[in-house]
C-alpha cells in the first residue's frame, strides 16, 4: 500500500464532493462487483453529461461540480478494483 500522501485544498474539496454523490446514490449496489468495462461505459457516460453540462449556458456552478464528481467517482471505481487485483 502506498505511504501516506497528504491532500492538498482542491483535491480535499474534490473528494468531499465524490463523497457527497456517492452518498446520494448510496441506495444503488456498490461498485466492487461492477464489471471494469461496464464501469469504463458508465465513466464516458459521465463524461457525456459533464460535456453536456459544460457547453449548456444555463448550468449552474453546482451542476457543473456534481457532472465531475461523478466522472472522478467512476475513474476511483475503476482504480479501487484494479488495486484489489481485478483485470
Amino acid at each position: 500500500m502506498a505511504d501516506f500522501v497528504p491532500l492538498c485544498a482542491p483535491i480535499q474539496s474534490f473528494a468531499q464532493d465524490m463523497q457527497r454523490k456517492l452518498d446520494a446514490n448510496h441506495i444503488k449496489s456498490g461498485w466492487d462487483e461492477s464489471a471494469l468495462l461496464w464501469l469504463l461505459r458508465r465513466l464516458r457516460q459521465e463524461t457525456n453529461e459533464l460535456e453536456k453540462a459544460l457547453r449548456d449556458p444555463d448550468a449552474l456552478p453546482i451542476d457543473l461540480i456534481d457532472e465531475a464528481a461523478d466522472v472522478g467517482n467512476f475513474a476511483m471505481m475503476i482504480a479501487d478494483q484494479v488495486k484489489r487485483g481485478r483485470k
